[in-house]
C-alpha cells in the first residue's frame, strides 16, 4: 500500500476514536445531568404533592368560610328587608298622621274661627259695655 493512503487511514482512525471518545464523554456526562434532572423532577414531585395535601385543609376551611359568609349575608338580606317592611310602615304611618291632621284642621278651623269671632265679638262687647258703665258713673 502507499505511505500516504496508510497515513490518511491512520489519520481517519484516529479522528473518529476522537470523536468516539468525544462521544462517550457527552454521553457520561448527559447520564449525569440527566440524573440530577431526575432528581430535580423527583423534588418537584415530592413539593408538589406536599403543597396539595396541604391545600386539602385550606380548601375545606375556605369551603366552610364560604358556607359562614353565606349564611351571614342570607341573615343580613333577610334583617335588611325587615328594616325595609319597618320602615314602609313608619312611612305609612306618618302618612296616615299627616292627612288626620289635614283632615282634623279642615274640620276644626271653621268651628274655631267662629268661636274665636264670638269670644272676640263678646270680649269687645263685654270691654265696651264695661267701659259704658265706669264712664257713667
Amino acid at each position: 500500500m502507499d505511505q500516504t493512503l496508510l497515513v490518511f487511514i491512520c489519520v481517519a482512525l484516529g479522528a473518529l476514536t476522537t470523536l468516539c471518545i468525544t462521544l462517550a464523554l457527552v454521553a457520561v456526562r448527559s447520564a449525569k445531568e440527566l440524573t440530577k434532572l431526575a432528581v430535580y423532577v423527583e423534588v418537584i414531585r415530592t413539593d408538589i404533592a406536599e403543597v396539595k395535601q396541604s391545600m386539602v385543609p385550606v380548601i375545606n376551611k375556605t369551603g366552610r368560610v364560604l358556607d359562614e359568609v353565606q349564611g351571614a349575608m342570607l341573615r343580613v338580606n333577610q334583617g335588611l328587608e325587615a328594616v325595609t317592611v319597618g320602615t314602609e310602615l313608619f312611612k305609612s304611618l306618618a302618612t296616615d298622621v299627616k292627612d288626620l291632621e289635614r283632615e282634623f284642621i279642615e274640620r276644626v278651623k271653621s268651628p274655631l274661627l267662629d268661636v274665636a269671632s264670638l269670644l272676640a265679638s263678646t270680649i269687645k262687647g263685654a270691654t265696651v259695655f264695661i267701659k259704658t258703665l265706669t264712664g257713667k258713673r
